[in-house]
């Protein structure tokens, strides 16, 4: 018997597929935690304990599909390898009462305007699937190259 799992992807460009998690995405993503700078966005060098029930839990929250709820993440697919680079998606700030994009790349992809790329896309998705009318970007002061993201994909400065 074959069990086969269908790649649910809810957005393409010329480098990348933002898909559905896949339990097998795990390693990829504790790979890329390794060297410590996926830190700030919460994926420690240990996340290997948790990154099984992580993703079932994403799958979970995505199957549901509102952006109110808690988060929504996705995987960040190279086309041409097939390699796991990073995620984007959304979480929901319930201090500010609004949703806020999210997104990483992993260390050796980084400079090929990948974020740029899967920001550009999943906005693209946000808005073309959800009754909203805002979504905000939060990012710490020294994280300049994700404040260039934003700027490029159209995010301005409100508030510091």
């Amino acid at each position: 018997m074959r069990i086969l799992q269908l790649k649910i992807i809810i957005a393409e460009n010329k480098d990348l597929l933002i898909r559905q998690l896949d339990p097998k995405d795990a390693k990829a993503f504790s790979d890329m935690s390794k060297d410590g700078s996926l830190e700030e966005v919460g994926f420690t060098k240990d996340c290997y304990q948790w990154l099984d029930n992580w993703i079932k839990e994403t799958t979970e929250l995505n199957i549901d599909n509102n952006p109110l709820k808690d988060y929504l993440a996705y995987t960040l697919e190279e086309k041409r390898t097939g390699k796991v680079v990073g995620s984007v998606g959304c979480s929901y700030y319930y201090d500010l009462d609004t949703v806020g994009i999210c997104y990483f790349i992993s260390a050796e992809y980084r400079n090929r305007g990948y974020a740029t790329q899967a920001a550009e896309d999943y906005l693209q998705y946000y808005f073309d699937n959800y009754d909203l009318s805002q979504i905000i970007a939060t990012i710490k002061d020294s994280n300049t190259a994700s404040w260039k993201v934003a700027e490029k994909t159209g995010f301005e400065l409100i508030e510091l």
